[in-house]
């Protein structure tokens, strides 16, 4: 089967893009013929926030090149590519359909995943090529996540029955940060309609500019209506598909949970403990919405409760980073803020963490950094909200921080419960690392199947019942 999978960025600059290229493989496993349309190459790229901020240009090899293109990679120091945030026109250099290269199959290095696929990159074909190449390739499905371009999303559907894989709030909040912030941050729960044009400037839901906010809106009242047009949406959580079931309304497309798999090697086994636990952990694009003010002012309340010291760890980057490292200094905790990490960077912080923090003042929509983290036996303290239920078993897995409104007060109640007791902490450890073990890429595959037509899987449960 032919699957053309659409997105915007073919490198790992985000969470999509990496559970993608981790799912290639098991795509071509069962049987798809794959094919990959982006917005951008974006290889090697700063990760984005979440709004959308620009990218940094990476050179595009000369492999990639379209046969017959004499167009050379752009030099460094070119102008960079920007991905377009909510409210932001999509910007890309469009061809005459007269001049369309062919596409062919790249030849990637071996260790990238989209190797022979054929790809489709919409910022060197232009639109209208792009459009025209995947029609002449032929999918017989579309897996579609979002798209910066509407347009060409809504076009794309023409080609192919097409299914959506809705990863954040794009169709169904006005801003689409699903939050206000005024008087304090809380979550939203409107759906979205023209009540949102008054709440956002009385709530502050994230545009402040008339303008902007009024394209933003538009585009997702234009997004809201395009669900319509897909056969089927998946979302990752209970509470993601309460979002889109109204946003695309009583006659639309059916909403199915699929949660995400653990792409990451799971701990084969946990070592023993040793001292009473006090590292707390946070990985996040370090933004306001993220929560870790709210997390160190908690950390700062706990030492005086514990009467001990708390280290924390706060990995990634952002706007805010320099104003949190102040915020810990003032506090006096021994904070660290190591950037960003690579993968086994990543896994070696993991395996020295004794809890994991996520403190999101906005509705996550689910949140896999806290699977990745209980598979290796990381228990989770979460303002439960958004599709952290789904992973977070209060008491069980991790502990809760409440709802409404998220608090340093309510954060560092439920630290207290996670730390203060080394073998409630130990228990909550290992039933976090067994909660781990069922989402696999394999079990997550066979939620794909029938969605998407999967004819590997298919047969081969067609042959187990047999």
């Amino acid at each position: 089967m032919r699957l053309l999978i659409a997105t915007q960025a073919r490198g790992p600059i985000g969470g999509v893009e990496s559970y993608l290229r981790g799912m290639a493989a098991q795509l071509r496993a069962a049987g798809c013929e794959l094919g990959i349309l982006y917005e951008q190459r974006a290889e090697g790229a700063s990760a984005i926030d979440w709004r959308g901020a620009p990218l940094g240009y990476a050179e595009r090899p000369a492999y990639a090149q379209p046969a017959g293109d004499p167009r050379e990679p752009r030099p460094a120091g070119a102008a960079p590519l920007r991905l377009p945030g909510a409210g932001r026109r999509s910007e890309f250099r469009d061809l005459l359909a007269s001049t369309l290269p062919t596409v062919q199959t790249a030849r990637p290095p071996r260790d990238d995943p989209y190797a022979g696929c054929t790809e489709f990159d919409v910022a060197e074909l232009g639109r209208e090529a792009a459009l025209a190449a995947a029609r002449r390739w032929r999918p017989e499905r579309i897996w579609a996540h979002g798209l910066a371009d509407g347009e060409m999303e809504a076009r794309l559907l023409e080609l192919a029955p097409a299914v959506l894989y809705a990863h954040n709030y794009d169709g169904a909040c006005a801003t689409g940060s699903k939050m206000h912030r005024w008087p304090r941050p809380v979550p939203c729960s409107r759906p979205l309609g023209a009540g949102c044009v008054a709440v956002n400037f009385t709530r502050h839901c994230g545009m402040l500019n008339p303008s902007g906010f009024v394209r933003s809106y538009r585009r997702q009242r234009e997004r809201a209506r395009g669900l319509r047009g897909y056969s089927a949406i998946m979302v990752a959580s209970l509470h993601m598909a309460g979002e889109f079931r109204r946003a695309a309304g009583a006659s639309g497309p059916a909403v199915t949970v699929v949660g995400y798999p653990l792409l990451a090697p799971r701990a084969e086994v946990l070592a023993s403990p040793s001292g009473r636990p006090h590292h707390v952990v946070m990985l996040a694009r370090l933004t306001a919405p993220k929560g870790g003010e709210v997390l160190l002012r908690a950390c700062a309340a706990v030492q005086g409760q514990l009467r001990r010291r708390l280290r924390v760890t706060i990995a990634g980057d952002g706007p805010e980073r320099r104003r949190w490292q102040d915020l810990a200094l003032r506090l006096d905790l021994d904070a660290r803020f190591p950037g960003w990490l690579s993968a086994q960077e990543r896994s070696q912080l993991l395996a020295d963490a004794d809890l994991l923090a996520v403190p999101s003042l906005w509705p996550e929509p689910y949140g896999l950094v806290g699977m990745e983290a209980a598979a290796q036996g990381v228990p989770a303290v979460a303002f439960a909200h958004g599709g952290i239920l789904d992973w977070l078993e209060p008491g069980l897995t991790g502990e809760s921080a409440g709802v409404t409104p998220p608090s340093a007060q309510g954060l560092a109640a439920a630290l207290v419960r996670a730390l203060e007791d080394p073998e409630h902490w130990r228990q909550m450890r290992e039933q976090a690392w067994r909660h781990s073990a069922g989402f696999t890429p394999a079990a997550h595959l066979k939620r794909l199947a029938p969605l998407l037509g999967l004819p590997g899987v298919a047969a081969a449960e067609a042959g187990a019942d047999a």
